[in-house]
């Protein structure tokens, strides 16, 4: 008999398994609010997208899912090369220790040779002031903000636009940095309560972005 421990670790469940009681005092994040589960053998969690049977029965219409996809292949067609951040809870433990008491949040990706890490989005464009704009959570800002500081990588949103039927419109990549959101209100940024709303035409077009990051063959 042991125990499978399901803690929420900034925002991201982590589920550990322990065969004894005095295990369960040494976890990292577990606490009174944990969910504990008695268990002959370990219960194994996992995102329905790192699911090798669901992911490809279901993942097909999600649009953050889509997203990715496209991300991948744009990066592929322009002769970028990406890799994927490990979004396991393991991996996760690692990171949340090397950043100590901070609150961050893992992008998707990183560009190959280069300090640069993005967070892909899939979103609809919203009307305000007249203009087209989308948004980005102000808390989760804080927290990839606080990825690149702690890991001192160059952190980039890129979006990809829904139709008003939630399907994603593939060459609608636009791109904007941490940075750049980061210096505060001005004519295309605009903080809100909980959120930034940016004017959507003003983001740069995604391909001309990543054009900066391109790999060159290597001379023998």
């Amino acid at each position: 008999m042991g125990y499978s421990i399901l803690s929420i670790i900034e925002n991201q469940i982590v589920q550990y398994f322990v065969t004894s009681i005095d295990e369960v005092k040494s976890l990292y994040g577990v606490d009174s609010n944990s969910m504990v589960i008695e268990a002959e053998n370990e219960i194994e969690y996992t995102q329905i997208k790192h699911h090798d049977e669901l992911k490809d029965n279901l993942c097909q219409t999600f649009p953050g899912y889509l997203a990715e996809e496209a991300f991948v292949e744009d990066c592929l067609n322009n002769n970028i090369i990406i890799e994927k951040i490990n979004q396991s809870k393991s991996n996760f433990i690692q990171y949340i220790k090397h950043a100590g008491k901070i609150s961050i949040k893992r992008p998707d990706y990183i560009i190959v040779g280069e300090k640069v890490a993005i967070e892909v989005k899939a979103r609809n464009i919203k009307f305000y002031n007249n203009r087209n704009v989308v948004g980005i959570d102000i808390r989760d800002f804080k927290k990839y903000k606080n990825f690149q500081d702690v890991f001192n990588m160059k952190v980039y949103f890129a979006f990809y636009e829904l139709d008003s039927e939630y399907k994603l419109i593939k060459d609608s990549l636009k791109m904007i940095s941490i940075n750049e959101i980061a210096k505060g209100a001005n004519d295309n940024i605009i903080k809100c309560a909980t959120s930034y709303m940016m004017y959507y035409e003003s983001l740069t077009p995604g391909i001309e972005l990543l054009n900066n990051f391109r790999l060159t063959t290597a001379s023998t």
